[in-house]
Formats: C-alpha cells, sequence, structure tokens
C-alpha cells in the first residue's frame, strides 16, 4: 500500500470539524489517496489488536500446529498443518462477517487426518498455497515427502520424494516459473517443478541442513536460504553457486568503484559470486578475475609460519575479495540456526531472524545489515517459524514464545505485544489485510484469532465491532483516526477484557486539537 499526501484533497469548509472528518474520508477514497489521518487510523487498528471475543476455531487435530498459511488471491481461505500430520482450511471469510455477534465459530472447511489414504506419515512441517490459484496447495513432512494437493478432491496430484526430512518449502508469488524450493536436514536446496513432477537442480552451497526458504517478491529467480549454521545465501536459479551471503559486518552500502557502473558492478558481483563455491568454501577468484597477493601480504604469511592460506571470501554486495590471513571467517547472517526469512511485500526490505534471538533487517538491494535493534525477540525455538508484515510493508508481527510481538519495522520499536492469548510457542501467523485479522497458532493445538478491538455498545449487543469491521463508516472511523495519537497511553497491550480495555471514546474537543495540531483543517 503506498500512502500518498493529501495532494488534491481539500476539506469543505464547515461549522462542524466533523462533518469535514466525514466529508474528507468520502474523498479521500473517492481520489485513491491516503494521508496522514489514514496512517494514524491504520496504526490505531494495527495496535490494538486482541484476542477475539466473538469468534472460536473448531480445530480437530490433537498434536500442535506447526505452519499455516492465507491465500494471496482472495485472502479467504487459511490452510493449517498440525503435528499429527492433519491438514484443514477455514474460510475467514465467516469469521470477518460474523463479528460483532454473539459468538461465531470456524468450522474447518476439510479435514485430512492420517487414516486419508494420501495423509502424510509423520508430522507436517510446511504448507503453502499455490501462488496464483488456491485449486492447489503445497505440503512438506518429515517423512521426506513434498505432496502437491488438488483442493477440489483431496487428493495428491504430484509427489516429490526427497533424501531427508523436509524442513521448509516455498514457492515465488510472483513467477512465471511452478518451482518449488525444498529445504532439508541435508545441506543442498533442491528445486521441484511442479509442470513436469520431477527435480530441476540442486543448489548446493550450505554446509548444513536449511531450515528456511523465502522468494524474492520483485525477482522470480532470487531465492534466499538459511541454515542451521547462521548462513543466509542468496541464489539466482538462472545461474551456478551462490550469488551472495549476507554478513551482520557489513553495515554501509557498497561504494561503486571506480570506472565501473553500478549496474555494470552489479553483473560483475552476480558472476563473482557464484564462486562462492558448492561445497561451502569460497574461491580466489572473484567477477571473473584472478586477484593475486600482495608481496607484503606473502611476506607476512612467510613470516607467521608459511603454513597459513589465504582465504578470499566474497563481499556479499560487489564481490570485492576480503582476505584472512590464518584462521578463515566466514559472513554469517546470526549466530545460530536461521529459523524464518520474511521479505516484505514491495522487495526492498528483508528480515531474518535466528535462534541466537535475533531479528535482523537488511536491505534487498544492496544486501547490507541495517543495524536497528528489536527488542526482546527470544527466539530459542528448535524448528522454522512463519513472521508476517503487512501489505505495506510497515509492521511485523514475530512470534516470540507464547506472544506476538508487533514491530514498526522501519523503526524498530515495539508498537504493541499481544500475549495471553496462547499458552505454548508460537509456530506461525498470517495477516489478513482486508479484514484486519491477524491468526496465529502453536504447539498448544489452538488457532486464535486476533481482532481490533473496538469498546462495545452500551446494550452490549456488538454493534461496534461489526461497524469497526465494515470499515468505521462516518463518524467511528474519524473518531479512531483521531485517537490514534494517544492509543499507547489509553489502551494497554496485550490481551484485556472490561475496565481493563475500557477508554472513552474521544469528544469533539479531540478532534479539534488533533485536527489542528496536523495541520489538517
Amino acid at each position: 500500500m503506498e500512502f500518498a499526501g493529501w495532494q488534491g484533497v481539500q476539506p469543505s469548509k464547515s461549522d462542524s470539524h466533523e462533518e469535514n472528518l466525514v466529508q474528507l474520508l468520502a474523498q479521500t477514497a473517492t481520489s485513491g489517496r491516503a494521508g496522514r489521518a489514514t496512517r494514524k487510523y491504520l496504526r490505531h487498528r494495527i495496535c490494538n489488536l486482541s484476542l477475539s471475543r466473538h469468534i472460536s476455531v473448531d480445530t480437530s487435530q490433537v498434536g500442535g500446529i506447526r505452519w499455516l498459511d492465507l491465500d494471496s488471491v482472495e485472502q479467504r481461505y487459511l490452510l493449517t498443518a498440525a503435528a499429527d500430520s492433519t491438514l484443514e482450511a477455514f474460510d475467514v471469510l465467516a469469521a470477518a462477517a460474523g463479528s460483532g455477534q454473539e459468538q461465531v465459530q470456524l468450522s474447518p472447511l476439510f479435514t485430512v487426518k492420517r487414516g486419508h489414504p494420501a495423509a502424510h506419515m509423520y508430522q507436517v512441517t510446511s504448507i503453502s498455497w499455490y501462488p496464483v490459484d488456491t485449486g492447489l496447495f503445497i505440503t512438506g513432512s518429515a517423512d521426506q515427502d513434498v505432496k502437491v494437493w488438488d483442493t477440489n478432491t483431496l487428493e495428491v496430484a504430484c509427489v516429490f520424494s526427497c533424501s531427508d526430512k523436509v524442513m521448509c518449502t516455498g514457492m515465488s508469488s510472483c513467477g512465471s516459473h511452478a518451482l518449488i524450493a525444498v529445504g532439508t536436514k541435508k545441506p543442498g536446496v533442491v528445486l521441484a517443478d511442479v509442470a513436469s513432477g520431477a527435480f530441476t537442480h540442486t543448489l548446493s552451497g550450505h554446509s548444513t541442513g536449511t531450515w528456511a526458504v523465502c522468494w524474492s517478491p520483485s525477482n522470480e529467480h532470487q531465492l534466499f536460504t538459511g541454515d542451521a549454521s547462521g548462513e543466509v545465501r542468496l541464489w539466482d536459479i538462472r545461474r551456478s553457486g551462490t550469488r551472495a551471503l549476507l554478513d551482520m559486518a557489513v553495515t554501509q552500502k557498497p561504494k561503486p568503484r571506480p570506472g565501473v557502473t553500478p549496474a555494470a558492478a552489479a553483473g560483475a558481483g552476480a558472476s563473482g559470486r557464484a564462486a562462492n563455491g558448492h561445497d561451502g568454501s569460497n574461491s580466489r577468484r572473484s567477477s571473473g578475475v584472478k586477484r593475486k597477493a600482495s608481496a607484503a601480504a606473502a611476506a607476512a604469511a612467510a613470516e607467521g609460519g608459511g603454513g597459513a592460506e589465504e582465504d578470499t571470501y566474497d563481499d556479499p554486495r560487489f564481490g570485492v575479495g576480503v582476505r584472512h590471513r590464518g584462521r578463515a571467517t566466514k559472513p554469517m547472517a546470526h549466530e545460530g540456526p536461521v529459523t524464518c526469512i520474511h521479505a516484505t511485500a514491495d522487495g526492498l526490505s528483508l528480515l531474518t531472524a535466528g535462534a541466537d534471538n535475533r531479528l535482523r533487517l537488511w536491505d534487498s538491494c544492496h544486501l547490507h545489515h541495517q543495524l536497528l535493534h528489536y527488542s526482546d525477540t527470544f527466539n530459542r525455538g528448535a524448528f522454522p517459524k512463519r513472521m508476517c508484515s503487512t501489505p505495506d510493508g510497515r509492521y511485523l508481527f514475530f512470534p516470540r514464545g507464547d506472544d506476538i510481538q508487533l514491530f514498526d519495522i522501519a523503526s524498530g520499536e515495539q508498537v504493541a505485544l499481544l500475549s495471553q492469548g496462547h499458552y505454548d510457542t508460537v509456530t506461525a501467523c498470517a495477516y489478513s489485510p482486508h479484514s484486519q485479522q491477524l491468526f496465529s497458532a502453536a504447539t498448544d493445538g489452538v488457532l486464535l484469532v486476533w481482532e481490533p478491538w473496538t469498546q462495545p455498545d452500551a446494550d452490549g449487543s456488538g454493534g461496534a465491532a461489526a461497524a469497526d469491521v465494515a470499515g468505521h463508516q462516518g463518524r467511528d472511523w474519524w473518531m479512531a483516526a483521531a485517537s490514534g495519537r494517544r492509543q499507547q497511553q489509553q489502551q494497554p497491550s496485550g490481551l484485556a477484557f472490561g475496565s481493563a480495555r475500557a477508554a472513552s471514546r474521544p469528544t469533539a474537543a479531540d478532534i479539534d486539537a488533533w485536527s489542528e495540531e496536523e495541520g489538517m483543517l
């Protein structure tokens, strides 16, 4: 979502500020533009997510839920995969339509249990929709199989047998190909073609098992992978070898080399970085040109015993060699297993999480660490996790233990904490921009729905919640936008009911003060 200023949107002059705000909303919707008030409103709703009081999900699995995925076409159907190999699908549009009623119970549209002829034998570690159609979905399991399912008939259309337990799978959302990137406990990432039903090739370079894969949303041929040693590699599936390694020590944008244009440097860097070795070691060649050690470096190596060999590791940006004498130092993104890799919808930023309790932000273009501190990102899970972000790339939902942290991606500020919902480790979460609801799964086997909190009506009918999900038409919409500036002081984070979450609606004086402060009227 792209936010623009209030260009071309002029508030009408009226004696009532409230009428001006309503008219301004209509003009903004008509012109297709959004401004500071809209950003305040969206922040207000996202920061006030709480456990739904009206929606409960009826799940039938026995073990914990390992993964979930919301389709990107309609943002309507939610898939879940459990540790007891149970697969289920839910229609979340019914949850959005049912908000505000006394009670809505979501029942699965279908359930595939272990007794099903085509069900997995062991726990399902990943599940995802086919990117452009909900007629197919893909599952990966500890039984070493990756299966492509027909949603209508619940039959397996294709099976890929891997050499070890499947840890993660992923398909490109913008690609014209039908390749599935599969990470297993063995080193290497294999690419399976749904169209042909066979493996195309293997991306060799990781020295340990692959825990996370993520396709670039802006380039159908670029793939990010993370392994159990803390490495994050960038691949171009059209070329052999690794294109780049993310290094947490590289914190600045690359400087163009003299006489080399940025485009040529990027092309040379890509060809040079492809020489990073199929066995995880790095070559002494970068950009197709062999570099020779200087006489001073050779003399220093001779004085040090002569047995220490210089190892060259390519800079993850333009293939510039960095020489280390003696013990080799590899570029590392984390000091522990990489549990999750997530790219924002615009493709400009990349976020990685590791078992070292660190969440790091990277520039997807220049591949440098942006040195933002995300506080209290506890992540000791010995398995992959799924974090998600809003479509505009502003906010990130990060599973932390049995809580979910909400971060402002650009600043690293924790704006909310969703707690007191799960009783065990949260494994995955998915955000629906249409209904502005968050769905979370955990090893406690519970699927929860989080929605923007609104103060119920005086009669307790929940009409305010219904209007909230419907879009806050008219006065309620701008009331919420006006109170966005004070939401952190008025609303406590996490789950709470009754007086703990009660807050008075802003008055006309509050709207006047906010309007004058922002210079909107």
